[in-house]
């Protein structure tokens, strides 16, 4: 009906007492091979108080995926877009300006980090080392 797609995020600073929502605006649905894609998934993540993040992934196929990322400085009053990474796989971060993600399929899995609280996004190059195990006595 003209209305943009939102996510509606609720926040409570009394314990759960009262409630307010804040409305996100998401981009437009696109149509792909498969047809429209519904956002899907939310993860919500906070490293204090104060900072999180938002990521709406939705796959748009078997083998691929994007999505939305927000971020807030504020407790989650305020909620602003941030650079999304090329993959939509689990979101972690470490720290107010650290975090991780990886995607992809089979051999194809890639692992990215950003350093900058998620304004941009950079692939991990080289091999992930896998845990030596112990050898059988």
């Amino acid at each position: 009906a003209g209305i943009a797609p939102a996510e509606l995020i609720y926040r409570t600073v009394d314990g759960g007492a009262s409630w307010r929502s804040v409305r996100l605006t998401l981009p437009g649905q696109q149509y792909y091979d498969t047809g429209y894609v519904e956002w899907a998934n939310a993860t919500l993540m906070f490293v204090d108080p104060f900072h999180g993040w938002l990521e709406l992934p939705r796959a748009l196929n078997t083998s691929y995926s994007e999505a939305v990322l927000y971020r807030t400085i504020d407790g989650g009053t305020t909620w602003r877009p941030v650079t999304a990474p090329p993959v939509a796989g689990p979101l972690t971060f470490t720290s107010t300006t650290q975090g991780w993600t990886s995607g992809g399929v089979g051999a194809n899995i890639r692992l990215y980090f950003t350093t900058d609280a998620g304004s941009s996004w950079h692939r991990k190059r080289g091999r992930v080392k896998q845990p030596r195990r112990p050898l059988a006595r």
